[in-house]
């Protein structure tokens, strides 16, 4: 197993920004396990807008309370659907399906590991 830093970046979706999650791959290099992982829409410092983001074990976005349960707060995305490989195509949708953006794995990091 091992820790890392995905990046994952919108294709022709110039609202979208670049979902960023840590997290431990096993020997397949699929998402070990279905806890909850953390992560970043949009990069601090370089885009004006930018949220943290829970991303549970039953493929939900959750960006929290301070916005709307029926539009903006939770997201479908199918990264715990298949190996996480640089190139892989990702869709990422609303509730409603009036936001759908596919994604592309962009760069996959090793996190050092910590003692």
């Amino acid at each position: 197993m091992r820790s890392v830093r995905i990046t994952c970046l919108p294709i022709n979706a110039q609202g979208e920004k670049p979902i960023t999650l840590d997290a431990v791959l096993d020997d397949e290099d699929k998402i070990h396990g279905q806890h909850t992982l953390f992560g970043m829409w949009g990069r601090p410092g370089k885009d004006e807008e930018y949220y943290p983001l829970a991303f549970h074990g039953d493929g939900v976005i959750d960006y929290g309370s301070a916005l709307d349960a029926k539009s903006d707060r939770y997201f479908e995305f199918d990264l715990r659907n298949g190996a996480i490989t640089v190139n892989r195509m990702l869709f990422y949708k609303s509730k409603d399906r009036s936001i759908v953006v596919s994604y592309l794995i962009d760069n996959v990091t090793e996190l050092a590991a910590t003692k």
